[in-house]
């Protein structure tokens, strides 16, 4: 039990790392938040995903702007064409309007609908993992299931990705696995 504990810390230290690490894009900062939310690891690096978010609130916020989602939205009050191409977009969106709050009134029941609908009519001609993972959302949002179980389902879609980072997939099977072990007991 000594050696995977070192091995947690050893993970850990590099996930902290890829957090602290400058990034040109904070995109690629609150990508690398959603993977490791995603992955139910973020309880061990709270203190520095709220330091990330509270950043890129901060760069990105404008008082004049009080939904950051109008941006999804024509001249005509409809969503922009343009998102239909975008399926990784189009998931987000809808995964948001499930977690939508006072004031984001683009994210409502109608851009749930528009988002399911057009995820429905890619899927079959998306990538596998994306394909899997859009499939799963529309039978139940990923932040709306128990979370344990979620991350176990995660972690067969996030390692068939390209571009998966084998660090965060191996934290996240170690910790899955001792929390198991731990339930167990």
């Amino acid at each position: 039990m000594r050696k995977i504990n070192e091995q947690v810390q050893e993970l850990k230290g590099k996930v902290r790392k890829m957090l602290m690490a400058p990034s040109e894009k904070s995109s690629h900062k609150l990508n690398l938040v959603d993977v490791i939310q995603c992955l139910r690891l973020s309880y061990h690096f709270e203190n520095k995903i709220q330091e990330i978010l509270q950043q890129s609130y901060k760069t990105l916020h404008n008082l004049d702007d009080h939904d950051k989602f109008a941006k999804f939205i024509d001249n005509k009050g409809k969503f922009k064409e343009s998102l239909i191409n975008d399926a990784r977009g189009m998931l987000s969106l809808y995964e948001a309007a499930h977690l939508r709050v006072h004031g984001e009134d683009i994210l409502d029941d109608r851009s749930t609908c528009y988002t399911a609908t057009h995820l429905e009519a890619v899927a079959s001609h998306l990538s596998p993992p994306l394909a899997a993972e859009v499939s799963h959302a529309l039978k139940q949002p990923i932040y709306k299931g128990l979370p344990r179980l979620e991350a176990r389902h995660y972690f067969s879609i996030y390692r068939k990705e390209a571009s998966h980072n084998k660090i965060l997939l191996t934290s996240a099977k170690l910790d899955f696995n001792i929390l198991h072990k731990l339930h167990q007991k």
